[in-house]
């Protein structure tokens, strides 16, 4: 299961401004695979607990606002079949 230290490093750490604001497929796809679960559970409400620390919380909004992009998500074949 993904914890919210995996989400703030992958976008942090292993990613930055660069590849958020350029983006590209390598990018959309990088995000859909190491957080299209989460997103999912997140979307669903089912990571409300991660609210009770700021970590969490930035977590959750990194899921639900910035890391998936519409083409990451359209590319996703289980989240496509929702659009």
């Amino acid at each position: 299961m993904t914890q919210p230290s995996d989400v703030i490093d992958f976008w942090f750490v292993e990613h930055g401004p660069e590849q958020w604001f350029s983006g590209g497929e390598e990018f959309d796809r990088a995000c859909a695979t190491r957080l299209g679960s989460a997103h999912e559970q997140a979307s669903r409400g089912e990571l409300y607990h991660w609210r009770d620390s700021l970590d969490g919380r930035r977590a959750e909004i990194i899921l639900l606002d910035q890391a998936l992009p519409p083409g990451s998500i359209a590319a996703h074949p289980k989240r496509s079949r929702r659009i």
